[in-house]
């Protein structure tokens, strides 16, 4: 008798602190860097790898991209840099998307390795005073791995877009 009082007792106890235990709930999505809720601007990544004969290797785009916050070389916060460099940028070749019935200004920006890539960083200089011409990391994008081979030739073109339509 006093076993099985003992076992109800046990049970009793396993119950109580599972109806004490709070839910844990773990968030899977990562943000490395940046600003992830920003709707201003739409960061988009391609990879073209062509081979030393010039022909096609592979093509990868972005999984994700954030926008990296930006600081001058004094470390002071530099919150207008993405749409300083933006608008320089439309100066010169002013185009506009619609997509998905929004309205978008839209810039792109080549880089071209060989053989190796640094990293999925991109970097937008410009002359601002009283720095001069200075180049920041504005947007960070993750991209499927790619395998290269020596003489390799890799481009990454970036896709920004600016929402206008608001």
């Amino acid at each position: 008798m006093t076993v099985g009082l003992f076992g109800i007792c046990i049970i009793a106890v396993f119950i109580s602190l599972i109806g004490f235990i709070q839910p844990v709930y773990a968030n899977t999505t990562t943000t490395p860097l940046g600003y992830p809720g920003d709707q201003e601007y739409k960061a988009y990544l391609q990879v073209v790898v062509r081979d030393n004969n010039n022909q096609l290797a592979s093509v990868t785009e972005s999984i994700s991209t954030w926008r990296v916050p930006t600081f001058f070389p004094d470390d002071k916060p530099a919150p207008l840099w993405m749409n300083t460099v933006f608008y320089n940028t439309l100066k010169k070749n002013y185009q506009t998307v619609i997509i998905d019935g929004t309205q978008y200004e839209k810039v792109e920006y080549y880089i071209t390795y060989e053989s190796t890539r640094a990293d999925s960083y991109l970097w937008l200089c410009a002359n601002i005073q009283p720095y001069g011409e200075i180049c920041m990391k504005s947007f960070y994008a993750r991209a499927p791995i790619i395998l290269l081979e020596d003489g390799d030739i890799l481009t990454e073109k970036w896709t920004i877009l600016r929402n206008i339509s608001q």
